[in-house]
């Protein structure tokens, strides 16, 4: 009976709702699909409980099929806390080609020699992350740091930096747990508690003036937990996330999709003409990346492309109120060459 446990607990998948109590699926074809922290498929469960497979990326004839056993959320983090996760969930120590990469793209730091590179943390002799910075991990490897202008950090650059990183590991560490076990990004958007983001625009400044650079996971983290009562700095902080997820990466496709999301809704909040003009671009983003990704019967694309729609309209409405102009006689063009048409037929019948 444990056997049988356990082999449903490594091979099922996630069915419980958020907040809610937890459930889990197995699925014949399915569930013998192997893991990838660069995966070239998606999944998702459909309102049927039906597994649905879309491939993120062209796959070769003959290519392995692979999938994320992590959230969105746990895929950006370091090479050592992924590891870490599936071993203690699945039961097994990941070999894919990021986890083998010789640099750990998600921990990137501000070159302090040449200031030009960005310094990333070279993978270990054994494989496996040192501990205590910020990779997680459980081998005593010391981690060294090369630039990509530059080469290899001293001994002593590389120490201020990795003690940086590994004093605000913890905090960050705790803040993507939570991120990872809701919806994602937008989890946190304006409304989040005060005295929380202030600390988390403490620990960001301190993160970036320690040398940490865009994207790096705690930054990107800190600036998540940042959200706060004021719009225009949630906007600024996730075009900041966005931005930075644009060079990590195809498996953060699902995060940045959510990060659009995120950025519309912060910027329908303000809801002036620019701001409606930019939240119709990053809903329809967020609404044609999750298509890819899932189908375009997948709820959240069908919620991304409502709120693109819907916004669309508040700001038509809102441009015709600024110009004086009465619904239907805009920029639309059938409707401006029919007042032509009937200027000229007033004209004739004088």
């Amino acid at each position: 009976m444990e056997n049988l446990l356990q082999v449903w607990i490594y091979n099922s998948f996630d069915q419980g709702s958020e907040g809610g109590s937890e459930a889990g699926a197995m699925y014949l074809a399915a569930s013998m699909l192997s893991h990838s922290c660069s995966p070239n498929a998606a999944w998702h469960m459909d309102e049927a409980n039906s597994f649905i497979l879309h491939a993120r990326k062209p796959i070769r004839e003959g290519e392995e099929v692979t999938i994320p056993y992590l959230s969105p959320a746990d895929l950006c983090l370091p090479t050592g806390d992924r590891r870490e996760i599936l071993s203690t969930s699945k039961a097994f120590w990941c070999g894919c080609e990021r986890c083998v990469a010789p640099r750990d793209s998600t921990r990137s730091f501000r070159c302090p020699r040449c200031a030009v590179g960005s310094a990333l943390v070279a993978a270990s002799e054994s494989g496996r992350e040192a501990v205590g910075a910020g990779g997680g991990g459980d081998a005593p490897d010391a981690e060294r740091l090369v630039c990509s202008s530059c080469g290899a950090l001293s001994d002593a650059e590389a120490t201020a930096l990795l003690a940086a990183e590994a004093a605000l590991r913890p905090w960050a560490r705790e803040q993507a747990a939570h991120e990872g076990a809701t919806k994602g990004p937008d989890s946190r958007l304006p409304g989040s508690d005060t005295d929380a983001a202030e600390g988390a625009l403490e620990r960001l400044r301190s993160a970036e003036a320690a040398g940490l650079d865009d994207k790096h996971w705690i930054v990107d983290v800190a600036r998540g937990a940042a959200a706060t009562e004021q719009p225009a700095m949630a906007c600024e902080l996730l075009r900041q996330r966005i931005s930075a997820q644009g060079h990590v990466g195809a498996h953060a496709a699902t995060k940045r999709a959510r990060l659009h999301h995120a950025l519309g809704e912060a910027l329908c909040v303000l809801g002036d003409t620019e701001s409606l003009q930019e939240a119709v671009a990053a809903y329809n983003v967020a609404a044609e990346s999750l298509a890819l990704l899932f189908g375009d019967d997948h709820p959240e694309h069908r919620e991304a492309a409502t709120l693109r729609d819907l916004t669309a309209k508040k700001l038509a409405h809102k441009q015709r109120a600024e110009t004086g102009r009465p619904l239907g006689s805009g920029s639309d063009p059938a409707s401006h060459a029919g007042g032509k048409r009937a200027a000229l037929a007033r004209k004739r019948g004088r």
